[in-house]
């Protein structure tokens, strides 16, 4: 199904990027537009001329915009959308640049964390990506307790694209999951280094082990994850899941 962006949404995608609302809005106009002048943006966006000197200053600045001058007059234009993309790779390379000199600073006075909370999508996002992000090729997830068809639903992008970087990296995955959600598991997690397993079990949470962490997941309204990083943890945690594994069922 194709997603209909609207215009908040554009505006929005570009106040992420970071931009201010000011500064979407007349980049936007512009593209609708073509080149024009402070007085037609100005119509078309409804704000102030001084606003829009000033988002116009900042976007010329990024080389989001250029501008010619015709009999006297300021005309406007926006830059190829393309050129976010090349914003994105010049700030990407400015970090690479400084990374190793944060890095040796972060080494000085690093504190080692034994657990922390992640709430929200974004939260949940974190914690599924820094699993991969730390696993090398050939390691596993063990993951125990998931529970219903519509908590999967409800998620289902997100974790399908999260399976996908995972068989991409080539580490393993192996789920012990409550009988009730068997069928909806075999039909749409199929993915290659996964092995699936199921006992008629209900808990209050869903619990992952992976290196050194163990993350606890509870899903309410919004989700939240415990995430505890010990390796004697983990490991009790890993014997506790092969003790569960021999028991369940394919």
């Amino acid at each position: 199904m194709k997603i209909i962006i609207t215009k908040d949404m554009e505006t929005k995608i570009l106040e992420e990027f970071g931009l201010t609302k000011g500064e979407s809005q007349v980049y936007l106009a512009l593209l609708e537009l073509g080149e024009s002048s402070v007085g037609e943006i100005a119509k078309k966006t409804n704000l102030q001329r001084s606003a829009i000197y000033f988002s116009l200053n900042r976007l010329i600045e990024s080389g989001l915009v250029s501008y010619i001058i015709k009999n006297n007059i300021k005309y406007f234009k926006a830059s190829s959308p393309k050129r976010f993309k090349e914003i994105l790779e010049e700030k990407k390379k400015k970090v690479d640049e400084i990374l190793p000199q944060l890095e040796s600073l972060e080494k000085i006075h690093k504190k080692e964390t034994k657990a922390t909370i992640f709430e929200g999508y974004n939260g949940l996002r974190a914690v599924l990506n820094h699993r991969i992000d730390i696993l090398k090729p050939g390691d596993t997830i063990f993951v125990f307790g998931a529970r219903t068809v519509s908590l999967y639903e409800k998620y289902r992008l997100l974790f399908h694209n999260n399976e996908l970087k995972r068989v991409k990296k080539r580490i393993k995955f192996k789920i012990i999951c409550n009988t009730e959600v068997k069928d909806f598991i075999l039909k749409y997690y199929r993915f290659k280094l996964r092995e699936n397993r199921f006992l008629d079990i209900k808990t209050p949470s869903g619990i992952a082990i992976y290196g050194d962490y163990v993350s606890i997941f509870l899903f309410n309204k919004e989700p939240i994850v415990f995430q505890i990083k010990d390796k004697k943890v983990a490991d009790s945690y890993k014997e506790y899941f092969k003790i569960m594994w021999k028991i369940a069922k394919k």
